[in-house]
C-alpha cells in the first residue's frame, strides 16, 4: 500500500487583507511631473536634433532595427521607413541626416514649382514677429504659469531692433534671410555701444540672440522657412563664448591697505552701530580663501580646534580646521580648511570670534547680501581700498600667496577646493617683491600688525 502524500495548506488570497497602497505624497507628485517634463524634452530633442523633419525610432518590442518617420513634401502625409540591418544609434543618425537634407531639397523644389503654398513667400519679418509673440502670449509653462509681461516686452524690443536692422539691408521677408545675414547681425550687435557709451558685453548679445533664434526655429519647423533649417539658424546665431578673466592677486601694499581700510571703517561714523565689524570678515576671506556664501553660513560647530579623526571620533588629530559641508560649498564637495600651519593667526581670529558669539549659531552676524556690500562701503567711506576691490579677489590672493608655502601641493589645492591642475595653472606666479619661502600666509603678506590689531579689538570687546 502506497503512502498517502501529505497535503500542504496554502492560505487563500483575500484582497481585503492586503495593506493599502501608500498615499501619493506631494514630493511624489512633483517627481512624476519632473519625469514627464524630462520625457517631453527628450521627445522634442529627437524631433529638433541634427536632422530636422526626421524622427529616429529606436528598436522596440517585436522590431530589431531602427526606423525613420518623416513627412512627404509632395503630399504632406506622414511616412515611416524601416532601416533594415541598422542596429546602432550612430548609423541611424547618419541615415536621418541624409534623409533630412533630401527632404529639405525636395520641399524647396515643391515650393519653387508652386505645388505647395508656403507662407515664406509673402510673410514679412514684422508679421512673423507678431505671430510668434501672439503664440508666446498664449503659451503656458509646465507649472501652469503664463509668459510674464516683462518677458514679452523684452522679446518685442529685441525682435523689432533685429527687424529694423534687416530692413536697412533690404531684407524684409523670411525667404530673404540667409545664414551669413544672421552672423553679420551678431557681429554688428557685438560692435555697438550701450546707452551709457560702454562696449556691449558678450552675455548681453547672447541674451538678445535667444528670441531671434527661437522665432526662426519655430518658423522653420512650421514650414514657413524652408531654405533654412534649424541647424543653419543655430549656426548663424551661435552662442558666443569669452575667455574667463584671470584671477586677481593684490600686492603686499594693497593687502595691507585693504586691512587698514576695514579697520578704519569699523571705527568711523559711516558704520552703523548695530552692524557687524568688517575687518574680521575681510581677514577670514584673506587667510582662509573662503567664498562669500561660505563666510555667511559658517556655523560655530564647524570651527574645530584639535579636530577629531574621520575614522574614530575619540581620536584627536591636533589640527585646527574649518569643516565645510558639501551643502555649503559651490562645487558640492566637503572641504576642510586648515588654519595651522598655513595661518596660525586665522585660528586666533576664530577663537576671538567664537568667544564673542557665545550662544549664537553663526560665526559672523552678517548675511550674504550685506557681505556683498562690504567693498561698496569701503569705497563710499573714502578709504584706501584698491579700485574694484571685492571679496572674490581675496580668495584668489590667498591661493596665490599660499602656493610657495611648505607642504604638499595637493593638500594646498584641497584647502581651497581646487584641483591640482587648476592651482598650478592660475596660482603659481608669485608677485615680485615677496619672499619666496615663508612659514605662513601672514608672513608672506607682511600683515601681522593689522591682523593682531583686529584680534585685539575682538578680545577687547570693541564692536
Amino acid at each position: 500500500m502506497s503512502a498517502i502524500p501529505k497535503l500542504r495548506l496554502v492560505p487563500a488570497f483575500v484582497p481585503e487583507l492586503l495593506p493599502p497602497p501608500p498615499p501619493e505624497t506631494e514630493r511624489g507628485k512633483l517627481r512624476e511631473r519632473k519625469a514627464k517634463r524630462e520625457r517631453k524634452r527628450k521627445r522634442v530633442e529627437r524631433g529638433q536634433s541634427k536632422h530636422p523633419g526626421v524622427i529616429v525610432i529606436p528598436p522596440r518590442r517585436g522590431r530589431r532595427f531602427y526606423a525613420l518617420r518623416y513627412t512627404v513634401p509632395e503630399t504632406g502625409q506622414s511616412q515611416e521607413r524601416k532601416l533594415d540591418g541598422v542596429t546602432t544609434a550612430l548609423d541611424a543618425e547618419a541615415s536621418a541626416v541624409t534623409l533630412s537634407r533630401n527632404l529639405q531639397a525636395r520641399a524647396l523644389q515643391v515650393t519653387l514649382a508652386g505645388g505647395r503654398e508656403f507662407t515664406s513667400s509673402t510673410e514679412t519679418l514684422r508679421q512673423e514677429i507678431e505671430t510668434y509673440l501672439g503664440r508666446l502670449r498664449k503659451k503656458v509653462s509646465a507649472r501652469g504659469r503664463p509668459t510674464r509681461p516683462i518677458t514679452l516686452r523684452r522679446y518685442r524690443d529685441t525682435l523689432e531692433q533685429w527687424a529694423t536692422w534687416c530692413e536697412k539691408r533690404q531684407t524684409r521677408q523670411l525667404n530673404q534671410l540667409t545664414r551669413p545675414t544672421l552672423a553679420d547681425w551678431v557681429t554688428w550687435r557685438l560692435g555697438t555701444l550701450t546707452q551709457h557709451g560702454e562696449p556691449r558685453e558678450v552675455s548681453t548679445v547672447n541674451q538678445e540672440m535667444k528670441p531671434v533664434r527661437q522665432m526662426l526655429v519655430a518658423a522653420a519647423l512650421a514650414g514657413r522657412l524652408v531654405h533654412l533649417n534649424s541647424d543653419a539658424i543655430r549656426g548663424g546665431l551661435k552662442r558666443l563664448t569669452q575667455p574667463m578673466p584671470l584671477p586677481v592677486c593684490y600686492s603686499v601694499p594693497q593687502v595691507r591697505s585693504i586691512l587698514r581700510a576695514a579697520l578704519d571703517f569699523d571705527v568711523s561714523p559711516h558704520r552703523h552701530k548695530r552692524s557687524a565689524p568688517t575687518a574680521p570678515i575681510v581677514a577670514a576671506a584673506l587667510l582662509g580663501g573662503l567664498r562669500r556664501g561660505e563666510l555667511a553660513t559658517l556655523q560655530v560647530h564647524e570651527v574645530m580646534f584639535d579636530a577629531p579623526s574621520d575614522y574614530d571620533p575619540d581620536v584627536r588629530t591636533g589640527l585646527d580646521i574649518l569643516r565645510l559641508p558639501k551643502e555649503k560649498v559651490k562645487t558640492g564637495m566637503e572641504r576642510d580648511v586648515e588654519m595651522a600651519p598655513y595661518s596660525p593667526l586665522l585660528g586666533e581670529l576664530m577663537r576671538a570670534l567664537i568667544r564673542g558669539r557665545a550662544g549664537r549659531e553663526y560665526v559672523f552676524r552678517t548675511g550674504y547680501q550685506a557681505m556683498g556690500n562690504i567693498a561698496k562701503r569701503l569705497r563710499k567711506a573714502g578709504r584706501s581700498a584698491p579700485k574694484g576691490f571685492c571679496l572674490k579677489d581675496l580668495r584668489s590672493t590667498c591661493a596665490t600667496y599660499q602656493s610657495p608655502l611648505p607642504g604638499n601641493a595637493k593638500a594646498k589645492a584641497d584647502r581651497l577646493g581646487h584641483t591640482l591642475q587648476v592651482a598650478e595653472k592660475h596660482y603659481l606666479a608669485l608677485p615680485s617683491g615677496t619672499p619666496s619661502t615663508a612659514p605662513d600666509l601672514e608672513t608672506v603678506m607682511k600683515c601681522k600688525a593689522e591682523l593682531r590689531e583686529i584680534i585685539a579689538r575682538l578680545n577687547g570687546g570693541q564692536k
